[in-house]
């Protein structure tokens, strides 16, 4: 199935902290969630996977979710990122095709 998303700008928060316990990581998600909706926007729950290696090549794997936010505006996406976490911010996206499996 394909979901095609018509955008202009788009964001990708993450309110996912390390060192912080699934619990409150999941608190922060529903809380990022409920933000988002008031601001009459959808979303899709990204999950991300990825690796840091330390010293001594200790590897390290980390899971995290963020949200994509469609058409949402850069005060909002910053205001968000600042709440919440990370932010990344995209302007002039015309569609995004997202394969979903």
């Amino acid at each position: 199935m394909v979901l095609i998303i018509p955008m202009t700008s788009y964001a990708l928060i993450c309110p996912y902290k390390i060192g912080q316990s699934e619990n409150d990581n999941r608190g922060r998600m529903v809380r990022l969630k409920s933000a988002v909706r008031s601001l009459r926007l959808g979303f899709v729950e990204i999950k991300s996977k990825w690796i840091e290696t330390g010293e001594n090549e200790s590897i390290s794997i980390y899971i995290d979710y963020s949200l994509l936010v469609p058409n949402i505006t850069e005060t909002d996406a910053l205001r968000l990122g600042k709440q919440f976490g990370q932010v990344i911010f995209m302007e002039t996206i015309y569609e995004w095709n997202i394969n979903l499996v």
